[in-house]
């Protein structure tokens, strides 16, 4: 079988230098090699372009603050570019300029949702989540809230308690209680100073709610100054239950 293929390839060759002469196939393999050439140069180029348009866009909202500008360039390289490289960065700063006009919250969190999932590697990614889930809940897309957050938690270790904390607040809101004094305690023993405080604030919240006002007050004690005033009322309110 093999012989046959090279016997027809030589019978074409003799017939194509028959007709045209050897000369041929230097015309035939330049043109060649410089569209090959001209494809690598293109590649080059518009990676060149889409980080170029990048640089533009953060130029003209950081030294320009010209943000209809910036939103433009970014617009324009997820146009052209919609799954390159910068695609997550540039979803990440339309966010960005958008959150910060007052833009409607889905456009927001679903630009800061695109960021994280086109750029999971940033170190920032993290954050866009949080974004992400904050924005949804002003919307009141509990659920979608809800998704980010745990998305979150489940992927980025440094985010993660500002993420179940954000969580825990969610599960409040809605009357699910268990499940948010669960995230508090969790985030009670944070390395974070501040969020493990919230987070203890939210512990008190939970067993207020829940009727434990003993339990309250005993996770009031953790903190010297904070919740004093919290601590009176809860102590006030266990005195009047018990006369």
């Amino acid at each position: 079988m093999h012989r046959i293929k090279l016997q027809n390839a030589q019978a074409l060759m003799r017939r194509t230098t028959g007709l045209f002469g050897w000369g041929i196939f230097p015309g035939l393999c330049i043109p060649a090699v410089l569209f090959a050439g001209l494809s690598i140069d293109r590649l080059a180029l518009d990676g060149d372009t889409a980080n170029n348009r990048l640089q533009q866009a953060q130029t003209a909202v950081w030294r320009d603050g010209n943000t209809t500008e910036a939103l433009d360039l970014y617009r324009s390289l997820l146009r052209d570019w919609p799954g390159g490289p910068l695609s997550g960065e540039a979803h990440a700063g339309m966010a960005e300029l958008l959150e910060q006009s007052g833009s409607a919250k889905a456009v927001v969190a679903q630009s800061y949702s695109s960021a994280a999932r086109l750029s999971p590697q940033d170190p920032r990614a993290g954050s866009w989540l949080i974004r992400a889930g904050e924005n949804w809940q002003k919307i009141g897309d509990q659920a979608a809230a809800a998704g980010s957050f745990s998305k979150c938690i489940a992927q980025y270790a440094d985010y993660s308690d500002q993420a179940r904390l954000a969580l825990a607040n969610l599960r409040l809101a809605q009357g699910e209680i268990d499940l948010a004094l669960e995230h508090y305690q969790v985030v009670s023993d944070s390395d974070t100073d501040a969020l493990a405080s919230i987070a203890r604030m939210g512990v008190s919240v939970s067993y207020e709610r829940m009727g434990q006002l003993d339990a309250a007050l005993a996770e009031l004690d953790e903190d010297e100054d904070p919740w004093t005033e919290r601590r009176h009322r809860i102590a006030e309110r266990r005195r009047a239950i018990r006369q």
